[in-house]
């Protein structure tokens, strides 16, 4: 029996085999839509080479279950649009969940009239700092429950069938759903501050005019908390079901 191969030897030896470098090429470009897509990789808060990188890492691990896969007719490249097909619907499926927690924080602050531009570059499609809290909320969420292990698992077993389009479309209709769901408390917040300001404000006595601003940062907050409850569970059920995938 010859000495045992280390790890470094071992990923030599594999990518020496034929094949194995279009293996890589085919799941680079499955994982290319999850890093482009997926607000936990940056977004346009970090640059395309570095997202493209982080599809490249990803592609290592997964290039060796793609390289004796059959290529599609037409060539390398129709395969590789092909994979890159395979992978939108997964991309889109595990960032829905954030965006919605993300659309949830920026009603939050229109709400209460603090639309400011979040500064932290690692979350720049976030518009406010509470769509910036959530966002990484749900990137913590993402990593924590091994996200991309899920996700690159899911794309090796992914086909291009029939149903491509209705599975991404009703992948998107989801998101509304989800986003209705999620900021359903925020719109009912609003509706309630508007109409107890409505009444409030025709008070004669002063001090009950005087406590609409408590009234409506409580009552926010109050609102908030539902929708941020919600906002968990969906990451968490997202992150199960990216486990079993």
């Amino acid at each position: 029996m010859g000495p045992e191969l280390g790890v470094f030897d071992q990923v030599v030896r594999a990518f020496a085999l034929e094949g194995t470098g279009f293996g890589l090429a085919r799941g680079f470009a499955r994982l290319l839509p999850t890093t482009l897509l997926v607000p936990a990789f940056g977004l346009r808060g970090l640059p395309v080479t570095v997202r493209a990188s982080m599809a490249l890492c990803l592609a290592f691990a997964i290039s060796p279950a793609l390289s004796g896969a059959a290529p599609e007719v037409g060539g390398p490249i129709v395969t590789l649009v092909v994979d890159v097909l395979r992978g939108l619907p997964l991309a889109i499926a595990s960032a829905v969940p954030m965006w919605a927690a993300s659309m949830a924080g920026g009603l939050f602050d229109e709400l209460r009239g603090a639309r400011l531009e979040a500064r932290l570059p690692a979350v720049a499609d976030a518009e406010s700092p509470s769509a910036t809290l959530l966002t990484l909320l749900g990137g913590v969420f993402f990593f924590a429950t091994g996200g991309p292990a899920s996700i690159a698992r899911a794309v090796v077993r992914a086909e291009v069938g029939d149903d491509l389009v209705v599975h991404t479309v009703g992948t998107l209709a989801a998101g509304v759903t989800l986003a209705l769901v999620v900021g359903g408390p925020l719109v009912a917040a609003g509706v309630t501050v508007a109409a107890a300001q409505a009444v409030l404000s025709r008070s004669p006595l002063a001090s009950l005019r005087g406590a609409l601003p408590s009234l409506r940062a409580v009552t926010l907050l109050a609102f908030f908390a539902v929708a941020l409850e919600r906002v968990a569970a969906l990451l968490a059920m997202a992150a199960e079901g990216g486990a079993r995938g």
